[in-house]
């Protein structure tokens, strides 16, 4: 065995050679076609590439339409996002990972149907993101002070189910122009 090898260790170096240019042509076509879109700010593009999660790209591109206050671009890349969830199995998985997935992505809907005030679609978008991840915060207190009866003294004090927005500030507490928060933030932390 060990003669054979090393009689055909050029032969062996040559086939791991190839191996290795195969992988580093693929990464840079991904680089090229994903990677540097979603970075540079064109996260659409990276959206139509094969090489990527389209699900990050549209959900990218959805929250800089929302940051760029274009909340119907913003509707229609996070529509997208949602849409891709369902592509492949007809229905959205139900690993933690997904479900944290599809309920950002209401929820930044929720945000941009308040913005386009449609407050009817924004509560549906709320209840949406709390069916996916119940742990959702922010969705949780958007969706009790739309639902909270307006004018009157209510009886809560700040924070959810309290006092309502302050002035000059965004839905869910953020301030103008930040970003919805994504990605697990809006996950308690686990084992403290």
């Amino acid at each position: 065995m060990q003669k054979f090898l090393y009689k055909r260790r050029g032969f062996l170096a040559g086939l791991a050679t190839l191996a290795f240019l195969g992988v580093f042509a693929l990464g840079v076509v991904r680089l090229v076609n994903y990677t540097l879109p979603l970075f540079i700010g064109s996260p659409a593009a990276a959206a139509q590439s094969k090489y990527g999660d389209p699900v990050v790209a549209y959900y990218n591109a959805a929250l800089a339409s929302y940051k760029a206050e274009d909340y119907d671009g913003a509707v229609k890349m996070a529509s997208q996002a949602y849409s891709k969830l369902t592509e492949t199995k007809g229905s959205i998985a139900q690993s933690e990972r997904v479900q944290t997935e599809a309920g950002d992505i209401q929820f930044l809907l929720g945000l941009c149907r308040e913005k386009t005030k449609q407050p009817d679609q924004a509560i549906d978008a709320y209840e949406q993101a709390l069916r996916h991840n119940p742990n959702h915060l922010a969705a949780k207190y958007n969706l009790e002070r739309l639902l909270k009866p307006q004018g009157g003294g209510g009886a809560g004090g700040p924070g959810p189910g309290g006092a309502g927005q302050q002035p000059g500030q965004a839905p869910g507490g953020q301030q103008p122009g930040q970003q919805p928060a994504g990605g697990s933030s809006h996950q308690p932390k686990k084992g403290i």
